[in-house]
């Protein structure tokens, strides 16, 4: 019988910089509700620990309905998961 057990909340990948292709985070500007997107192909992890959270800013630079820049600031907060999982014989 093959069993995946444990965890590994709060451990520290080897690694300096963890890129994500593929995988957005959007966010609604709270003052004005634009949509702003965090691209992790061009954006990542510093220094990624599993299961605990990791703060992403956000900058809002959209200049719609104010005649100029918003200029709003805020943190969104995410938490990197691994997951193992086992492949049945003969899959690919």
């Amino acid at each position: 019988m093959n069993v995946i057990e444990g965890t590994a909340e709060g451990v520290t990948l080897d690694i300096k910089r963890m890129f994500i292709p593929g995988v957005f985070l959007k966010s609604d500007c709270p003052t004005c509700n634009q949509t702003i997107t965090k691209d992790f192909e061009k954006e990542y992890f510093s220094y990624p620990r599993v299961g605990v959270p990791t703060e992403f800013y956000f900058l809002c630079e959209s200049d719609k309905e104010k005649g100029g820049y918003c200029n709003t600031e805020w943190v969104v907060k995410v938490t990197l998961q691994i997951s193992l999982t086992l492949v049945e014989e003969g899959s690919p």
